[in-house]
């Protein structure tokens, strides 16, 4: 019997919803609505900061404590700090559809130079201020000036001299661009083509310059122009440049369907530059709504603080970074009482984690949020979150599919598969990006098994496993490269996840280590073994739930390996490539450790 459409793993969200023909449309929303709104708090920098920058006027703020004690702007300080800090830009010549690179953390400054591209119509690739001092992401850094920014943004005069020498080494003499450095600090000497953002504030502008025609931005800007510029993780390998355009960026599903919430008030975490941390300020803008900017250098101290004092409403986080925030010494209910939504990302999720979750922000909704540094709100919840989280093997739904967007799992000859089983999950969306920068190892060939197009859209091959439900609820289950190919068959690592998270109040990463007889063998990272429990009764539980057909591997925990925490990614995810190199040099020092399996055979 032929399978139906609604049989099989194909979703289609409808017509795509409106969207804003550029990004400066995206954050002038909340001016439309309510100019005196505050646009953005940055707890940590004092209340004066820029302010001839931003001009004066009167500011309706959420939280605890007033602009005289928080640096705290509205939306018509932030506009116009943007529109002056713009007028800087094209005094320096600094052509429409050119990049900024800022080694700005997140702060205030950061917020201006991001408005002040918008305004400018410029790409933005951030990046923490850190890099630009490290050893061991120099590919990356290179291939940032390779890029030849017209602008860059760095914290301090140490810092314009290594991006000097950056500058310098793929500069072409024949063909001078033009540059506009701005430093955060003030700086002891003039330095060609670098101004102090302290000295921009006390430069005077006209009313013209200190206001945005908002037609003429829009005629200036273009879909396809590229927006952002952040790299992937590298948790699938190396990290690669993903080109984010207007249309992407707009187009994504909480952009564009972005409902007007003046209540709405986002943490940024600043931990990082990741595509979560990336997004989710224009979607706080977009929905009129206020940015907290808790701390430039990471603390989760310092967040709970941003939360309790500006009474902060969502924030969004990698779900290994929930466990973190429990911890802190900062942590107490009463202080996390504001919040009404937050969004777990980076990891699957059980309903047991949900559960724990909870437990730690009990005023909250938590949701499981899919995204990808490729596509960003293809999936999810924008049609509305149930009473009651749908949920596949123990594993929580990510969602369904949103307006405009198109989903589909398929086979390894990439057929669509019926409902209820596992493929590859593939989508459809004007939010996907289309392509990566060629840069290392990434080259054309990488570009075309990745994307492609089909039905007038852009789609991703994503390499995770997924099923769809018959309600069109989506589930991630497993990622294609981290598949154990056990001689038994295909293990999905967050099966062992759940089942053991279940029954066990730990946090748990499987990896797949090779073995000569069993093909790969499942070994399962915890945290720490709980009080009374031992390896003998997790892989008894295990048995008992799932059979005895699977050979497990040692119970290893971090201490075992010599690790105080989970090894993490740029993007705040656990890296279990990282994971296996260490349990396997452990392996390899420990050699009966490697024998543990007898207790599942």
């Amino acid at each position: 019997m032929a399978e139906t459409k609604e049989s099989l793993s194909y979703l289609n969200g409808g017509p795509q919803l409106p969207f804003k023909s550029s990004v400066w449309s995206v954050l002038q929303s909340g001016t439309d609505v309510n100019p005196d709104r505050a646009a953005l708090i940055s707890v940590q920098q004092s209340p004066n900061h820029l302010a001839r920058l931003v001009g004066p006027g009167p500011v309706q703020t959420p939280a605890s404590r007033g602009p005289d004690e928080l640096l705290t702007w509205s939306y018509a300080q932030l506009g116009r700090g943007g529109a002056r800090l713009a007028t800087v830009m094209a005094r320096h010549h600094v052509p429409p559809h050119s990049l900024l690179l800022s080694f700005v953390p997140h702060s205030a400054d950061w917020a201006l130079l991001v408005w002040a591209a918008a305004v400018q119509c410029l790409g933005v690739l951030n990046q923490l201020p850190q890099l630009l001092r490290t050893t061991h992401q120099q590919e990356e850094l290179r291939m940032c000036f390779a890029l030849k920014p017209t602008v860059v943004a760095v914290e301090d005069e140490a810092a314009v001299q290594l991006a000097d020498e950056l500058r310098a080494e793929g500069a072409d003499a024949s063909q001078p661009t033009p540059f506009l450095g701005i430093c955060l600090s003030r700086l002891s000497k003039p330095r060609d083509g670098w101004v102090s953002l302290l000295d921009i504030a006390e430069m005077e502008f006209t009313e013209s310059e200190s206001t945005v025609d908002a037609a003429t931005v829009d005629a200036t800007d273009s879909p396809d122009r590229i927006a952002q510029i952040y790299f992937t993780s590298g948790s699938s390998g190396t990290p690669k440049g993903v080109l984010k355009t207007v249309r992407n960026l707009t187009a994504s599903g909480p952009v564009a369907g972005a409902r007007i919430d003046e209540n709405f008030v986002s943490v940024a975490l600043g931990a990082n530059f990741a595509a979560m941390a990336s997004s989710l300020p224009y979607i706080a803008w977009a929905m009129a709504g206020t940015v907290v900017i808790a701390c430039s250098h990471f603390s989760w101290n310092a967040v709970v603080k941003a939360i309790e004092i500006c009474r902060a409403t969502s924030v969004g986080m990698m779900r290994i970074q929930l466990s973190h925030l429990k911890a802190c010494s900062e942590y107490s209910l009463e202080k996390l009482a504001s919040l009404r939504l937050v969004a777990l990302g980076g990891e699957i999720m059980s309903e047991e984690f949900l559960a724990m979750a909870h437990a730690v922000v009990p005023t909250a909704t938590v949701i499981p949020a899919f995204g990808m540094s490729e596509v960003f709100g293809a999936v999810g919840w924008t049609k509305g979150v149930p009473p009651r989280i749908p949920t596949h093997s123990g594993v929580l739904s990510v969602g369904t599919v949103t307006p405009g967007g198109r989903v589909k799992i398929v086979d390894e000859q990439g057929t669509v598969i019926p409902r209820g089983q596992v493929g590859e999950l593939h989508l459809g969306h004007h939010a996907v990006c289309g392509r990566y920068l060629l840069m290392g190892s990434v080259d054309e060939k990488v570009n075309r098994d990745t994307f492609y197009e089909e039905e007038g859209l852009p789609w991703i091959r994503t390499g995770d496993l997924a099923t769809i439900d018959d309600d069109g609820w989506v589930y991630i289950v497993g990622r294609k490269k981290d598949q154990i190919r056990h001689v038994t068959g295909i293990i999905q690592p967050s099966m062992i996840e759940a089942v053991l998270s279940a029954a066990f109040p730990v946090e748990i990463q499987v990896i797949g280590l090779s073995s000569p007889i069993h093909g790969m063998v499942p070994y399962p990272i915890i945290d720490r073994f709980p009080d009374g429990v031992t390896e003998g009764d997790m892989k008894e539980h295990f048995t008992h739930k799932i059979g005895a057909n699977y050979n497990m591997g040692a119970i290893l925990t971090l201490k075992q390996l010599g690790l105080d925490a989970w090894p993490i990614t740029g993007s705040g995810k656990v890296s279990k490539k990282e994971l296996a190199t260490i349990a396997l040099d452990y392996m390899r020092a420990n050699p009966d450790a490697s024998f543990s399996s007898y207790a599942v055979c």
